[in-house]
Formats: structure tokens, sequence, C-alpha cells
């Protein structure tokens, strides 16, 4: 009978024992949970830095986007009618009147940019021939005078002008015949000068 009491002590013994592990291991999972929880939040805050970081970029390079599209609209804008160069070497076959998008100007170009570009040539022939006999002198009418030189460096080819001219549609013959002329008065030499 002693025997009994000992074992019930040693029963109580092994309880409180298995509740305290019990309880460690609670305790230890609740640590577990909080460091979790700890490394989680600072991941996140982590994460929001850098992310409110990329936004702040993406907002400046959107707004460095959109003040170069002004500037490039402001540029376009700027160089809508602007010719392209037109030295000795690179004459073009269809010259570009405008460089902007305005389809309304396009259309006019492609509808009547033949007819213009004849008015100007006839226009231009015009005035050189009659530039050049405000230039003649009495005395040496056979000479070339040093401002007609510049102007021949400046003109027109007359194959160019030859192949305008038989292009020219109604328009561009009624504009010479409503310039007082038919035509036949602008002389073009073979060699590329004007009389």
């Amino acid at each position: 009978m002693a025997l009994q009491p000992l074992i019930v002590a040693e029963m109580a013994d092994r309880g409180e024992n298995a509740a305290r592990l019990e309880e460690s291991v609670r305790i230890r999972r609740l640590a577990r949970a909080v460091d979790e929880l700890a490394a989680w939040t600072y991941t996140m805050d982590e994460k929001d830095l850098i992310l409110s970081d990329l936004e702040q970029f993406v907002d400046e390079i959107e707004r460095e986007l959109e003040q170069a599209d002004r500037e490039l609209e402001r540029q376009k804008e700027r160089c809508a009618l602007l010719r392209a160069p037109m030295g000795p070497g690179n004459l073009l076959q269809n010259p570009w009147p405008s460089r902007g998008t305005n389809c309304e100007l396009e259309a006019l170009w492609r509808a009547k940019g033949e007819a213009f570009i004849c008015q100007y040539e006839v226009h231009l022939a015009t005035y050189r021939r009659l530039w050049e006999k405000l230039l003649e002198k009495p005395s040496c009418q056979t000479k070339q005078t040093e401002a007609q030189v510049q102007l021949e460096v400046d003109v027109v080819s007359s194959d160019r002008l030859a192949a305008r001219a038989g292009s020219c549609t109604s328009e561009g013959e009624s504009i010479v015949s409503a310039a007082g002329g038919s035509g036949d008065d602008l002389d073009v030499g073979a060699a590329g000068s004007f009389p």
C-alpha cells in the first residue's frame, strides 16, 4: 500500500510536466508566429518603399515624355512650312511644300501641287527675263553681267522647266494667260539660260 501514493505522486508529476510541455510548445509557436509576422511586416514595408520609389520614377518619366511630346509638336508647328535644303546637287523632283501633318493642307497639295509648281516656275521665268532686260547695258548686250551669272546659279534648269511646263494643267495655262502672256514668250535657251 505504500507504493500507491508514490505512483499517484509520480503520475501527478508527469501530468504537470505534460502541461508545462504543452504550454512551452504553445509559447514557442506563438513566438515563431510573432517573428514571422514581424518579418512579413518588414518585407511588406520594404516592398511598399520600392513600389513608391518606382511609381515616382514612372511619374517623372511620364512628365518628361509629355514635355518631349509638347516640344515635338511645337517644333513640328515651327517646321511645318520649311522646305528641304535646295543646293545645286540635291534638287528634289517632288518638292516638300510642308512638313506638318495637316490633312487638309496635304490634300490641297496633292490636288493642286503641280499647278502651283507650274505657276511658280512660269512667274520665276517671267521675272528672270524682266530682270535680265533691266540689267542689259546698251554697250554690251551680248555679254552677261555679273548679276546674270549669279542668277544662273539659282535658276531652275531648263529641262525641269520644260518638263513642268509640259505637264501643266489647264489651270497653269489659265494662269499664264491671266498674266498677259501666251507662254511662248518664255524663251528658254538650249544652254539652260534665259535670254
